[in-house]
């Protein structure tokens, strides 16, 4: 998505016809963030998808350099591969 606000469900209904398995991946926290936002479309068009809601965990993360930070939370893209594996496999 090319944003987040407003909310383009009209994509979001046209992925889920494509694939039942969705991806959302935010360089942000997960609670309340953009993947919250998709399965709340799910929810409110009576969307069927397998979702998996990548972001940073409701913790602290500490400083350093992006590449670290982002392999120590999972936001790596080997880290995302292998998430995606483990979830639609």
């Amino acid at each position: 998505m090319r944003f987040a606000k407003p909310l383009d469900v009209k994509i979001i209904k046209e992925a889920v016809k494509i694939s039942p398995n969705l991806i959302t991946v935010e360089d942000n926290v997960l609670a309340g963030g953009f993947g919250s936002a998709v399965a709340e479309a799910l929810a409110d068009n009576g969307l069927k998808a397998d979702l998996l809601r990548l972001g940073i965990k409701d913790n602290f993360v500490e400083h350093g350099k992006q590449a670290e930070l982002y392999q120590d939370i999972g936001l790596s893209a080997e880290e995302i591969a292998k998430a995606a594996v483990k979830k639609f496999k």
